[in-house]
């Protein structure tokens, strides 16, 4: 009988401006060198490793590329608050939240500065939709 263990997830770190940066780390079999780039969503750094890298490696080519990682960081635009009158970047355009009353769909509508994401529901619960 033959036992297979399980990894859980993998990840690194690197120093930047004095502070360790998490950087997670994703396996790919079809990968064939080592790719850095930030996570479209989430903003956050992913490594990629062809499957048979060393960690070890991976985190030398961390070290090398800090300067390159911490210019990307600096250059993302941070998140902003989902609160009502504040704005945030759709489609290369600035697209303020509007709060309204009563129940409905979340929907886009053309507004006196450019466009407006109009949210019902309770200002209470305004942050979560």
């Amino acid at each position: 009988m033959r036992i297979a263990w399980k990894r859980g997830p993998e990840s690194l770190a690197v120093s930047i401006g004095g502070s360790p940066v998490p950087v997670a780390v994703r396996r790919s079999e079809r990968a064939r060198r080592l790719v850095l780039r930030l996570d479209a969503r989430k903003g956050t750094p992913v490594l990629t490793l062809p499957k048979r890298v060393p960690l070890a490696e991976g985190q030398r080519f961390l070290d090398r590329h800090a300067g390159w990682l911490a210019a990307r960081l600096a250059d993302a635009p941070g998140a902003s608050a989902f609160a009502d009158g504040s704005a945030f970047p759709l489609r290369g355009e600035a697209c303020r939240i509007v709060h309204r009353g009563g129940r409905g769909l979340m929907r886009l509508a053309p507004g006196p500065g450019g466009t407006e994401l109009h949210v019902p529901g309770e200002r209470a619960h305004l942050p979560r939709r």
